[in-house]
């Protein structure tokens, strides 16, 4: 588990970026790579956001295909941030 990272993270008031959403690593590969989508699903920071409520979360990319969920979890919690980097309108 990575809590005792995120703990260090948030005494040093530095800020945790997470890559969320579909990756190109793997992609065409056979198995992906090894590369497993589902953990990039932005909804795993929620409990992260939670637990650990003064850590600067920033949900790098628009989490595709979970923009929905990117935005409940940056819309509820207060120190999730969305990174708009990569999107394409």
């Amino acid at each position: 588990m990575a809590y005792p990272l995120y703990e260090a993270i948030q005494d040093e008031g530095a800020i945790a970026l997470f890559h969320t959403g579909q990756t190109g690593v793997g992609s065409g590969m056979p198995g992906g790579n090894g590369m497993r989508l589902k953990y990039s699903n932005p909804m795993y920071m929620d409990d992260v956001a939670v637990d650990f409520p003064d850590l600067k979360i920033i949900l790098a990319h628009p989490s595709f295909p979970w923009q929905e969920e990117a935005l409940s979890v940056a819309t509820h919690k207060p120190n999730v941030y969305i990174d708009l980097s990569g999107w394409s309108p």
